[in-house]
């Protein structure tokens, strides 16, 4: 019988060893779930095609099939973590109620019919964007966003339901947020005009640029504000913290509570109020 050298064992031991350690990792691959990110449309009614439905229905996670995706099927598929929904079809009257159940995280939404409300005590977090595509539409939402927003779109959000996180405001110059409830976070406005309005309250910062900020009917910016150019800050009945109005800010108080007013550069009207 042969005689293996000591150098050739240990090599096939190494390898072995090599083997082994790769068909590990192949079947820890294999076995790890991927987390899916697809575009969902909604479809309670089960239209089965990528202009959905707009009845009323369950939005939750993973359970309830009222979403359309055309890379499955025309069966309605369930919503998964990271998917972006899409709200496409005409609610008619009565319809467009959707239900939060539970907590929801969503990359986009996206809504381009008018007439949709987002309700109930789930808590939805959209990690990317909340667009209400057109002019003149409105999105209502008064389910809690639980993280960080950021509203696009050229159409109109009221927020009742509260952030837990900073509100950021983008979009066009027709993009309105009506807030009536609370922003535990900051409140950044870069376009369009956001009303804060009876309960609303933004109790860290606001950063106001190139967009306006109305404060009405006791809204309440607690935290500091500052106004940047092209930015302009309306209080008519509101309370608000203390305000930096820099070079290009306007601030127009007519009514309600203004802390201190540090206006080094802005122009500054008031007509009433008290700083």
């Amino acid at each position: 019988m042969a005689v293996q050298s000591s150098a050739f064992l240990q090599r096939r031991a190494t390898g072995y060893r090599a083997f082994a350690l790769s068909s590990t990792i192949l079947i820890t691959l294999m076995a790890a779930p991927t987390m899916a990110q697809d575009t969902q449309v909604w479809d309670p009614d089960n239209a089965g095609n990528d202009g959905g439905s707009a009845g009323n229905g369950i939005w939750d996670q993973g359970t309830t099939q009222n979403w359309f995706n055309d890379s499955f099927s025309t069966a309605d598929d369930v919503f998964e973590s990271g998917d972006s929904a899409v709200f496409n079809a005409t609610p008619g009257a009565g319809e467009g109620v959707v239900n939060v159940d539970g907590t929801v995280e969503a990359n986009n939404v996206v809504v381009n019919e008018d007439g949709y409300s987002i309700v109930g005590v789930g808590t939805l977090d959209v990690n990317g964007q909340l667009n209400v595509t057109n002019a003149g539409d409105t999105l209502t939402v008064s389910a809690a966003l639980g993280s960080d927003v950021t509203v696009n779109g050229a159409g109109t959000t009221d927020i009742a339901g509260g952030v837990d996180g900073t509100l950021t405001v983008n979009g066009v110059a027709t993009t309105t947020v009506n807030l009536t409830s609370t922003v535990t976070g900051n409140l950044d406005t870069n376009n369009g005009t956001t009303v804060v309005d009876t309960g609303g309250n933004v109790q860290g910062t606001t950063d106001i640029t190139s967009s306006e900020v109305n404060v009405i009917n006791g809204g309440i910016l607690t935290g500091a504000t500052t106004v940047n150019n092209g930015g302009t800050l309306d209080v008519d009945n509101g309370d608000v913290g203390d305000v930096e109005n820099t070079a290009g800010g306007t601030v127009e108080i007519s009514g309600g509570n203004v802390n201190s007013l540090d206006n080094t550069a802005g122009d500054t009207t008031i007509t009433n109020g008290t700083i």
